[in-house]
């Protein structure tokens, strides 16, 4: 009996202990987001600048730090943006990243809804007289104001063309998701699953998930090619997966000529597209999301309406036509933020 009290108590100091560490940590990322608005003010004096919180879905991940470049060249002296994202992909902390915006009072919210748990936190938002824009994953179900970036399903749809278009005899598909629960990957992997349907000598052998995260990629790529050995090529569905893919067929398969299409015009990506390790990159225009998200946010907070869908383009790149596409993504990104 004495036993068993103990274990109820020890469970209680848990639970106590948890709630105070919980607490706190909302009281101080509430705290910065209020010291945040009162860098606005000058002498007491509020500034004309809008506070708008753009949340990412993993801090630091190359993709997104393109999305926030061209949301920064658009802020201009109106708006101030609050970048804001997970350490590492979580649902759980990214609503509660959204939790705390409210809480704070924010002019603005872009953020990602990536699934059905979001609808409630956008519509608190709303509610609180706190206008949200879902940027590269929407959740139409929400009061979200309108949503920015790229028709997800169209995307993985073409991505399946090409593979139908470009490759010829039986082949056995390997897919690294980002992960299982985003809509924006179970769009892309269903709009490729779809372009390939009646394809009897195409066939998806395996769909893991990398966790938004290079590591994870090369170590989900090794471990299903050696449980998939009839794998004749791979499709990387978020920014990381396509070269976490390459290095790991590189560095665990060299042997194996495996064509890769991936996805998000990164850096790295296009590089191992330039030396042949990638085959075709579906290129989003991530800087150019970024950059109309600020300003549709910027038309929302002026009082006037904006479309619900607000859909960008895609580009296919390969080998080929890389040159030409570098050249026109300057020319676009160059222009739209002079």
């Amino acid at each position: 009996m004495n036993f068993i009290k103990f274990i109820y108590i020890n469970i209680l100091i848990f639970l106590l202990v948890s709630m105070v560490l919980l607490g706190n940590s909302y009281y101080q990322s509430w705290k910065l987001a209020v010291e945040a608005r009162n860098e606005l003010t000058e002498n007491d004096k509020p500034l004309s600048k809008k506070q708008v919180v753009l949340i990412t879905e993993r801090a630091g991940h190359p993709y997104w730090e393109v999305v926030t470049r061209g949301a920064k060249a658009a802020a201009d002296d109106d708006i101030w943006i609050d970048v804001q994202g997970p350490d590492k992909a979580s649902i759980a902390e990214h609503i509660r990243i959204i939790e705390r915006a409210v809480a704070s009072g924010v002019d603005g919210i872009i953020t990602q809804g990536l699934d059905q748990e979001f609808v409630p936190v956008i519509n608190k938002a709303i509610d609180a007289g706190i206008p949200v824009i879902t940027i590269d994953t929407d959740v139409p179900e929400s009061k979200r104001i309108g949503f920015i970036g790229t028709y997800n399903y169209e995307a993985g749809f073409q991505a399946g063309l090409y593979v139908k278009q470009h490759f010829s005899g039986s082949l056995n598909i390997g897919i690294i998701s980002g992960n299982a629960y985003g809509a924006h990957m179970t769009q892309r992997i269903q709009g490729f699953k779809d372009a390939l349907i009646n394809q009897p000598d195409i066939k998806i052998v395996s769909i893991v998930n990398s966790q938004i995260n290079k590591i994870e990629a090369m170590n989900q790529t090794f471990e299903m090619l050696n449980r998939y050995p009839q794998i004749n090529l791979m499709f990387g569905v978020s920014a990381l997966d396509g070269p976490g893919i390459a290095e790991a067929i590189g560095q665990y398969f060299p042997e194996r000529k495996i064509p890769i299409i991936a996805f998000d015009d990164m850096p790295e990506t296009l590089e191992l597209l330039e030396q042949g390790k990638i085959t075709a990159v579906i290129a989003q225009r991530s800087f150019i999301i970024g950059y109309r998200a600020i300003d549709l946010m910027r038309s929302v907070l002026n009082g006037e309406t904006i479309p619900s869908l607000n859909h960008t383009a895609i580009d296919i790149v390969e080998r080929s036509n890389l040159k030409e596409y570098l050249k026109k993504k300057q020319s676009e990104e160059g222009g739209i933020s002079d």
